[in-house]
């Protein structure tokens, strides 16, 4: 980038200057050579980049309940800053000033994958606990008269302490982190001139986007949606359903 920002002016001087002609079509010819691998260099410092690899890690611990909050910010920010520089490397107009920030916040987050192995977690436990409250009904309801018993008023209890008083406000702050965190990652992945490369996108979108049919956060979504219907459908049998927002 800083090359480029020089040899641009440096060309502008050479094209007023008098016996310079070779020393401007050597000049011009390098310049045109490195515009022409931009994409590729853009592709190897962003998504290419070892700094951008905690995106894929499982190999770390899950995101602490007591500090989701905020969590996300540093490598979010620091991904749409690249995405923000990404189709202007050479730009004159672009300063390098702070130039290795964006590349230092994501090298010293393990946000991604610490995401990503809550989000597995996440889905685990939903579906293990739907799985459970899903078969003890279809073997034995707890309510068969449809009135409450002292069981389903401790299930009742363990639903309200335990699902509503801690995971779903965890469910809840995971989601607020991670939704900017794709968003940003998916405008880093537009801001790119380069092709990527073989298989990355087949790859990297059960990861990162959102939207892809049984991807990671699709399954998590689907876990909560069935984990939602297995309490509904149980507390709702005796009586003691939570009245929906």
């Amino acid at each position: 980038h800083r090359f480029l920002r020089v040899a641009d002016r440096c060309l502008a001087e050479l094209a007023d200057a008098p016996d310079a002609e070779r020393d401007r079509e050597a000049l011009a010819e390098i310049v045109a050579g490195k515009r022409a691998r931009l994409g590729a260099v853009v592709w190897n410092a962003t998504l290419g980049s070892e700094a951008l690899a905690s995106v894929f890690t499982l190999d770390v611990d899950a995101l602490a309940p007591e500090r989701v909050d905020g969590s996300g910010s540093p490598a979010t920010g620091a991904v749409r800053e690249l995405a923000r520089r990404a189709p202007r490397i050479g730009d004159p107009t672009l300063e390098p000033e702070r130039w290795e920030a964006p590349w230092q916040a994501l090298s010293g987050s393990a946000f991604g994958g610490r995401a990503r192995r809550s989000v597995a977690l996440l889905t685990l436990a939903l579906e293990e606990v739907a799985g459970h409250l899903e078969a003890r009904e279809a073997e034995r309801p707890i309510c068969p008269q449809g009135v409450p018993t002292d069981r389903a008023r401790i299930l009742q209890n363990v639903f309200t302490r335990y699902y509503a008083g801690a995971v779903q406000p965890y469910l809840a702050a995971v989601d607020g982190e991670l939704l900017p965190w794709f968003a940003a990652l998916g405008t880093l992945r537009a801001a790119q001139e380069a092709e990527a490369p073989a298989g990355f996108d087949a790859a990297t979108a059960p990861i990162v986007d959102p939207a892809v049919p049984g991807g990671e956060w699709s399954r998590l979504v689907a876990a909560r949606d069935r984990h939602t219907r297995a309490w509904q459908d149980l507390l709702g049998r005796c009586d003691l359903a939570p009245a929906r927002p």
